[in-house]
């Protein structure tokens, strides 16, 4: 298996929360920092990734239900 070398540059909060995280599980804190890549990538590409697809305008449209004016 390759592997890659990716130095972290993390804040003093992190830093402790990532120590005291692998101190709890037992395991050491790298990892602790590749479970917790591998772990939150997917909620990380649900949140900030982009639509898969673009609906048309016609498609927007139609998805809308009718408005309905007051007084008509």
């Amino acid at each position: 298996m390759k592997t890659a070398n990716y130095p972290l540059s993390l804040d003093e909060n992190l830093r402790s929360a990532v120590k005291a995280t692998a101190q709890a599980t037992g395991l050491s804190q790298t990892e602790t920092m590749r479970r917790a890549v591998k772990f939150g990538l997917p909620k990380v590409k649900t949140k900030l990734g982009r639509p898969q697809s673009r609906r048309s305008l016609f498609e927007s449209l139609r998805a809308l239900e009718p408005v309905k004016l007051k007084g008509r």
